[in-house]
């Protein structure tokens, strides 16, 4: 069941009205992230100096050009954030190919304080929109909802994964190079074909465990239902961890000796489940019960 946030309207306001705001600070409040805390490098990314991460200073969907930012930003579901990383990655944006969607903390850590619309030193991130902006954190209490910010009043609230949201990448800076860099491509998986299966059955295949993984990445089915960890099954993208533990479900033919087939994909990888129906019975071989011949008469002497 999904889970109703009070605060997700007013969150997403911005996003239904076409109105800018302008930024809002108060001056008697001493700023939570001045100018002196961060290091801009003129290309488009910025460096944190207290936490060592280094920030694209455009939202994803904008344009760096020219010492700012230009255009809209993109906004993108949950499952859609986190593969905008690996597309950013895979054009090796603004010279790095090592770009991930923050996780709660560090989007959080962005936050100034003292301002509104957006919630952020406007002065760094240029032209900043004051739009929820996701995390890479999932939400423990309810599954299809994860973790955001929102930098219309820099709030932390967790939101359906359905819902619509603006994408900042981060990546490890100078103080964190020893940090591995995000790993979405899971190892190579295999279900086991089954065969002679009753027709139009349920047919659930074997278990596979999601390895080689150190981030949350995609996962998402064709012709047929998959669910997590034993959970509900469902057949619209999600996300999985590593050691997650996948199953996958489809209805077997109505006509005997036919096969169907349900492709899953995880962070890229696909594998095959396969169930065939029993051939009909006019298809197997005959048993025929043949009496034992019987000796003729013995003519009498």
């Amino acid at each position: 069941m999904k889970s109703f946030n009070p605060f997700v309207l007013w969150l997403m306001l911005p996003l239904l009205t076409p109105a800018a705001f302008a930024q809002t600070c108060r001056t008697d409040i001493a700023a939570t992230a001045p100018d002196s805390r961060y290091q801009i490098h003129n290309n488009g990314t910025v460096t944190d100096k207290e936490t060592g991460l280094m920030w694209k200073v455009c939202a994803e969907g904008q344009t760096w050009s020219g010492g700012g930012c230009h255009g809209s930003a993109a906004t993108f579901t949950w499952p859609n954030a986190l593969q905008r990383a690996a597309t950013a990655n895979s054009a090796k944006d603004l010279g790095y190919n090592d770009w991930r969607l923050p996780n709660k903390n560090e989007l959080a850590s962005l936050v100034e304080e003292r301002c509104v619309s957006p919630a952020i030193n406007a002065a760094v991130f240029s032209n900043t929109p004051s739009l929820w902006f996701w995390s890479s954190s999932p939400y423990a209490y309810a599954s299809d909802d994860a973790w955001g910010v929102s930098f219309n009043a820099g709030g932390v609230y967790n939101v359906s994964k359905d819902a619509p949201g603006a994408v900042r990448l981060v990546r490890a800076g100078q103080s964190f190079a020893s940090l591995p860099a995000a790993d979405t491509t899971p190892d190579a998986f295999q279900f086991d074909a089954k065969t002679h299966v009753a027709l139009s059955s349920e047919v659930i295949s074997n278990a596979i465990t999601v390895r080689g993984i150190n981030a949350p990445t995609t996962i998402s089915v064709q012709h047929g239902e998959y669910r997590i960890n034993g959970g509900g099954w469902r057949s619209r993208p999600s996300t999985v961890n590593n050691g997650d533990k996948i199953e996958v479900l489809h209805t077997a033919s109505d006509k005997p000796n036919r096969e169907i087939i349900t492709t899953l994909t995880i962070g890229g990888v696909s594998a095959e489940f396969k169930s065939t129906t029993a051939a009909p019975k006019s298809e197997l071989p005959l048993i025929r019960n043949i009496p034992p011949r019987k000796s003729p008469p013995t003519a009498p002497r």
